[in-house]
């Protein structure tokens, strides 16, 4: 599939689905084997893609220009580039998490859409995250 330039995706849910249908058998008593054959099949990226981020200048005209348009999510993308939290981290951001007093915010949970509720973050505990002046503003603002 590799040489026939099938993408990555599609070869990883390939085998995806041919593990699902050898472990049904086996369960099953259909296939009499230990293990799906899938278990030895190791599938690896060879192009590993570089993200996209935005540069110091393209992010100052992003939120210049959506403060000088009055954007509805103006606050939103400034606060998520001045503390480079994830989007559902975000989202599940409450009051409470903010401590003006020692110019903190608690990082400690995060929005799964998918499931519509709160989860643990990402990478599955909590963090510390300054508050900047820019930041301070932004939040008094809001």
């Amino acid at each position: 599939m590799k040489n026939e330039e099938i993408t990555f995706a599609h070869r990883k849910k390939l085998k995806q689905v041919l593990k699902t249908v050898f472990d049904y058998g086996m369960q099953s008593g259909m296939i009499s084997l230990n293990r799906s054959p899938t278990f030895e099949v190791i599938l690896k990226n060879d192009t590993e893609k570089k993200p996209e981020i935005l540069t110091i200048q393209e992010i100052q005209t992003l939120i210049q220009k959506a403060y000088e348009s009055n954007h509805e999510w103006r606050k939103i993308w400034s606060t998520a580039l001045l503390t480079g939290m994830r989007s559902g981290e975000l989202y599940a951001l409450e009051w409470s998490d903010i401590r003006f007093e020692d110019s903190l915010i608690n990082v400690n949970k995060s929005y799964n859409c998918r499931a519509r509720s709160i989860k643990s973050t990402k990478s599955g505990y909590w963090r510390q995250v300054p508050i900047s002046a820019d930041l301070l503003s932004v939040l008094k603002e809001q």
